[in-house]
């Protein structure tokens, strides 16, 4: 019996873009895709020579979302890879502009700001290893104060992909009973919203629902408006999230934002 190949993600072949479908489709909604994608590249009917390359991604991508174990695994792997990206993207943009400020014209007061962070690196040691009088005390800090929204889900992002963009409402936000999200896109988009609860383990629990669809591209317009309601209380959070799928060898694009609804017990319009 062969053994079954390990998955694995390739931003430029990804299997919801071939599919033309975003990836929180259903099971049917892949399905017809694949129908249809299978319909207007088979060889038979396109004898563009592309044509039979692209049929081929077609059918691997169709062999992996239709199954639901290879599809959990495909989207636990494309996940990683994707955050791998844009850890890597910051990483080399901190870099980049440490050394442009270190042979830039502001050399020297890059200099200045190193000396007085080292002395008080020595500062601080020294006042460890001799503690200063008790009658001295640090002002208390609060310590969610101290914790930034981001860090109760590991998949919100702080900064959106440039070709997927919620301009309203920002991150954080508190909102009254009723929001328009607006924002941008590069492409096909859909809207979701999931609560934020915790297991026993204190992990983030999502259970994603759709607000709305898009086929074409939104420049700085309305994503979702204000027609379909959901009932929640005083103070309830939860997230927002846009994924674009731009086709053709472009990866997915998502962006995501945590809100606060003040309204309790309002019918809090969030939806088309």
């Amino acid at each position: 019996m062969s053994q079954r190949r390990q998955l694995s993600y390739d931003p430029y072949n990804d299997h919801y873009v071939a599919l033309g479908i975003s990836p929180t489709a259903s099971p049917d909604e892949i399905q017809l895709a694949f129908r249809g994608r299978a319909k207007q590249l088979h060889p038979d009917r396109n004898a563009d020579e592309r044509a039979k390359e692209q049929f081929q991604r077609v059918n691997e991508a169709y062999d992996v979302l239709s199954n639901p174990m290879r599809r959990a695994e495909y989207d636990e792997v494309r996940y990683l890879a994707s955050a791998g990206r844009r850890g890597r993207a910051m990483a080399s943009s901190g870099r980049s502009g440490l050394l442009g400020l270190l042979r830039g014209p502001y050399r020297y007061v890059v200099a200045v700001i190193g000396v007085v962070l080292f002395g008080n690196i020595l500062f601080i040691l020294a006042t460890r290893l001799n503690p200063l009088p008790s009658a001295v005390t640090a002002t208390p800090v609060r310590p969610d104060a101290m914790i930034a929204p981001q860090a109760l889900d590991p998949n919100a992002d702080a900064v959106c992909d440039p070709g997927a963009t919620i301009s309203s409402p920002g991150n954080d936000a508190k909102l009254p009973s009723a929001v328009e999200v607006s924002g941008s896109t590069i492409g096909p988009y859909e809207v979701d919203w999931s609560l934020i609860s915790f297991d026993a383990g204190g992990r983030p629990q999502t259970n994603w629902q759709t607000l709305t669809r898009g086929s074409a591209p939104v420049l700085h317009g309305t994503l979702v408006s204000r027609e379909k309601t959901i009932n929640l209380p005083q103070g309830q959070r939860l997230f927002l999230r846009l994924t674009v799928s731009p086709g053709g060898d472009q990866p997915i694009q998502i962006c995501q934002v945590i809100v606060t609804f003040l309204a309790r017990g309002a019918s809090t319009t969030v939806a088309q």
